[in-house]
């Protein structure tokens, strides 16, 4: 499976988890210069962005650790940015899901207020 299917396919299973869990996806992809925000998700009174990382295994480490300095530079801005695109004044915070697939089954990590 190729790099962009297996992101793709990690971010739907995120956000079928996400939902299970009881939040409410707000926007996918939210795009705003070179940042993308994976999800956008609220749960009581706060708004969570959330990036999602897919591995296929663990030969690079886990998933979740391949988070650099200046894509949460980036995720941070787009956040700021959708915040007052949608004037929403709320608690928010930044979490990443880490999937590793295991052939046919997967595991999956959540780390919620991963960084700010």
């Amino acid at each position: 499976m190729n790099k962009r299917l297996l992101g793709m396919r990690g971010e739907k299973i995120a956000e079928d988890y996400l939902r299970r869990q009881g939040y409410r996806i707000i926007t996918r992809n939210y795009r705003h210069g070179r940042a993308e925000i994976d999800l956008v998700c609220r749960k009581s009174n706060w708004l969570i962005f959330v990036e999602v990382k897919t591995r296929s295994g663990l030969s690079y480490g886990f998933p979740e650790q391949h988070v650099s300095p200046s894509q949460v530079k980036r995720i941070t801005a787009a956040a700021e940015a959708f915040s007052q695109e949608l004037e929403v004044c709320m608690l928010h915070r930044f979490d990443i899901i880490g999937i590793i697939w295991h052939g046919s089954s997967y595991s999956l990590r959540h780390f919620e207020d991963a960084f700010y």
